[in-house]
């Protein structure tokens, strides 16, 4: 039977993990106590895994991260920094439960103390009070966990796999929600973790901003463009909203340009402030 390979963003959708992940798993053990590194493959000049080898580097992770024979137990190991990155990418920067941005703390969903690890697909981002409420209060179930996490990896890997179903809309209202939804989504992504957040500098930020608008922002921008294709009943014979939109077009395409390779001819598109106060007021 013929080996199945994937691409990186097909790796990350196969094994539920964000891509972070991989692209340090490639470079070393991620288990302190671990020897498995993820094997890569040249296939007619592109950088594919075999699902025989995620699996196994899924399976590893899986593994007690502590030598769990030793006299004297060892203290938990540290998040990699790039687990940390994925938990951050998967949830948005928000607790996965409430939406709370802020004091935001890695949970276990299976307690650490019985799995002993740290897979990626048993944590989620928390803000200190639901997570709180699940290890200390017990007010929220694992069950409840689970189903939380269940519904970021849906998400996440929808957008990985750019399949979200975009739909025409009967009035204005759900037609201007939608892409306000989207615009704030991005909005809020560029404050926490673009050039404006505290941490860009870092290595592990730049890395973490540019994932984040290639696999997030990005999409989202397709997104709007083909709501306002598919909507052009709200948009037609408004001059003004007319050119708005086509503004916000040349954005989004010369956006993807610049996240690809960054170029000076991208400072005549800059986002166009005025498209998303024009949508904000539509009724």
């Amino acid at each position: 039977m013929a080996e199945e390979y994937f691409s990186l963003k097909e790796a990350a959708v196969y094994l539920e993990v964000p891509h972070h992940v991989l692209k340090e798993g490639v470079k070393k053990s991620l288990r302190p106590n671990g020897a498995y590194v993820l094997p890569t493959h040249n296939v007619g000049g592109n950088t594919l895994f075999k699902k025989s080898d995620l699996d196994a580097f899924s399976n590893d992770l899986k593994q007690p991260w502590i030598d769990l024979t030793a006299e004297k137990k060892p203290s938990r190991p540290a998040f990699p920094s790039c687990i940390k990155s994925a938990v951050s990418f998967e949830s948005g920067e928000e607790c996965g439960l409430c939406g709370q941005p802020w004091g935001l703390e890695i949970a276990h969903i299976e307690d650490y103390s019985d799995c002993h690890h740290h897979h990626p697909r048993n944590l989620l981002h928390l803000c200190s009070t639901c997570h709180k409420g699940h290890d200390i209060d017990k007010r929220i179930s694992t069950e409840e966990l689970k189903a939380c996490k269940d519904k970021l990896v849906e998400k996440w890997t929808k957008a990985m796999k750019e399949t979200e179903q975009i739909k025409t809309f009967s009035n204005i209202t759900e037609f201007r929600d939608s892409i306000l939804e989207i615009l704030d989504k991005n909005e809020f992504l560029f404050k926490k973790v673009g050039p404006v957040a505290e941490n860009l500098e870092t290595e592990d930020g730049a890395d973490e901003w540019a994932d984040v608008r290639k696999f997030l922002i990005l999409p989202n921008n397709r997104n709007i463009l083909k709501i306002i294709e598919l909507n052009q009943k709200f948009i037609c014979g408004n001059e003004e909203f007319e050119g708005l939109c086509q503004k916000f077009k040349e954005h989004a395409t010369s956006y993807e340009k610049f996240v690809e390779t960054p170029n000076e001819e991208h400072a005549k598109h800059l986002f166009p402030i005025d498209f998303v106060e024009y949508v904000r007021n539509l009724s």
